[in-house]
């Protein structure tokens, strides 16, 4: 996660814009969101080549021991 706008309930996740005003919350508050967070995002794209996804879900994704 980069680019943290709380203003605007957005973040990037790679080259996507992630827009987190009403998904679903799994094991993670969205208070607790912090540039550098690892999270698994599901969402709908306007457009297959779209490059802003409307989340329906957001959780955070474990980080394994030896994973870089």
């Amino acid at each position: 996660m980069t680019s943290l706008d709380t203003s605007a309930d957005t973040f990037l996740l790679g080259d996507y814009s992630i827009n987190f005003a009403s998904p679903e919350f799994d094991y993670i508050d969205p208070i607790n969101f912090a540039v550098g967070l690892f999270v698994d995002v599901q969402g709908t794209l306007a457009t297959a080549d779209a490059l802003n996804l409307a989340a329906t879900k957001i959780e955070p994704t474990p980080v394994h021991a030896g994973a870089a």
